[in-house]
């Protein structure tokens, strides 16, 4: 996966967020704390702005894409990627979204 930050891009690196502020998030995502995150707990902590859930199909998409090892399930670090792609995509379409229509 390519950074947003790399050499020859020219968008900014954006601030991350603390990694204990992120830990504390997936531990409340990780209902039966496994170590991981299913398709169920990562649906109940999504939002679409709305505050109804995010499509099944969407979440498993979504765990398809950053789960490493191919567990069906999120590890943290696979829970941070897909948090800072979430959050760089937001910014992406704030930028654009000037006066905040669409939101």
């Amino acid at each position: 996966m390519t950074s947003y930050g790399s050499p020859g891009t020219s968008r900014p690196q954006t601030q991350r967020p603390d990694v204990n502020y992120l830990r504390d998030i997936f531990n409340k995502v990780d209902k039966d704390r496994s170590g991981r995150v299913d398709a169920n707990e990562l649906q109940q902590c999504l939002s679409n702005g709305t505050w109804k859930p995010f499509n099944p199909e969407a979440v498993r998409m979504m765990i398809n894409i950053f789960d490493r090892s191919r567990t069906g399930t999120l590890s943290f670090d696979d829970f941070v990627s897909l948090w800072n792609y979430i959050n760089d995509w937001l910014r992406c379409f704030q930028d654009f979204d000037k006066d905040a229509r669409v939101l």
